[in-house]
């Protein structure tokens, strides 16, 4: 017995509303570029910087991005070689900053030119620079933009023990190598997870204690990874397991957090106090071929425990975002919050025809 004129209009409105919520899902998260090539990329999309695309990349489908940070050599050489393989058989994106001379990050002047906490604590420190350049990267390929994670090692864990809590309203997670830098009070807008990769005789292995301790009393998730025998290195043995665990951990405020941003406002709020437990990381990775994975990372850092309470930033929330909300930078909903990124909007516009031909 076949159904009805009214039952059939009913299957055919639910297998459409079906379709709706399924390509929803799909385009809502995906930043939408879809030009950018296979394989490795140098001084792209900023001068110094690397950049890998995964070999079965579908620009289709929203691929996840790992964006990294060096230590004091001030080169990403090394980081990128380190993270190259793991991140291609991950699906991952993997974006390698150098610390920009062109915002004064690679003076001279001091004793580690291209070290991103002495960035940070000078005049010339730019906190847009970094969202900047995944914006490059979103415009050329679909990111997922509920899958953007951060790494740093050494001097690098440093600088991102401030970042990722200022701008946790747009990346997905971070992964403290080698570092960490307890901050003051609790300042994040989202618990962001973190991984905490480390060697037992890395001599910065108290800064990331303390990092890993104040995280987890501020509600973050936490994971630590500390490796016996192994001193200030990059692990990459345990970089397979780092991918897959945040693989498992999207951006996790979306829920409570649902407006549209790029991630580049300009709060740049620290909430004081930001210790930045320095160490005084003298890292010295002399990894100067990005071709050839050779390792031979010298750090020959020199610890002194300055813990240098750099308080910058200090609660200027200057926070120009366009539209004026305080926007997350990970959803990609409309005025109606239905979740719809450009994209999934004018696909969809055919389904809501089809809908409204069947009622």
């Amino acid at each position: 017995m076949g159904l009805s004129k009214p039952s059939a209009r009913i299957t055919g409105l639910l297998s459409c509303l079906a379709v709706l919520q399924f390509s929803t899902a799909i385009f809502a998260k995906g930043s939408g570029g879809h030009g950018g090539p296979i394989g490795e990329r140098e001084d792209w999309p900023c001068d110094g910087c690397l950049f890998q695309a995964p070999d079965d990349m579908d620009p289709n489908v929203p691929t996840p991005i790992m964006v990294t940070f060096h230590g004091d050599e001030g080169k990403p050489s090394y980081i990128h070689n380190s993270f190259k393989n793991a991140a291609n058989d991950a699906g991952f994106l993997l974006l390698s900053l150098m610390c920009p001379e062109s915002e004064g990050c690679q003076n001279p002047a001091w004793e580690y030119p291209g070290s991103w906490y002495r960035w940070r604590a000078s005049d010339d420190h730019n906190p847009l620079w970094v969202g900047l350049q995944v914006d490059a990267v979103e415009e050329e390929y679909n990111v997922d933009v509920d899958m953007e994670y951060l790494a740093g090692f050494s001097g690098g864990s440093i600088y991102i023990s401030w970042y990722m809590l200022e701008f946790s309203d747009r990346f997905a997670g971070g992964n403290f190598l080698g570092g960490g830098s307890q901050q003051g009070s609790c300042f994040a807008e989202c618990e962001t997870p973190a991984y905490f990769l480390i060697g037992s005789e890395d001599f910065l292995i108290n800064g990331a204690r303390k990092m890993h301790d104040y995280l987890e009393e501020c509600g973050h998730e936490v994971l630590w990874d500390e490796v016996p025998g192994v001193d200030h290195s990059i692990i990459r043995d345990n970089l397979p397991a780092m991918f897959d665990w945040f693989s498992e951990r999207p951006y996790p405020c979306n829920e409570e957090d649902t407006d549209s941003d790029t991630g580049s406002d300009t709060d740049t709020d620290a909430d004081t106090d930001t210790d930045t437990d320095i160490d005084t990381d003298t890292d010295t990775d002399a990894d100067t071929d990005t071709d050839t994975d050779t390792d031979s990372d010298s750090d020959s850092d020199a610890d002194t425990d300055s813990d240098t309470d750099s308080d910058a930033d200090s609660d200027s929330d200057s926070d120009s975002d366009s539209d004026g909300d305080g926007d997350q930078g990970n959803a990609t909903n409309d005025e109606s919050g239905c979740g719809c990124s450009a994209v999934g909007q004018h696909s969809n516009s055919a389904l809501f025809s089809l809908i409204e031909s069947l009622l």
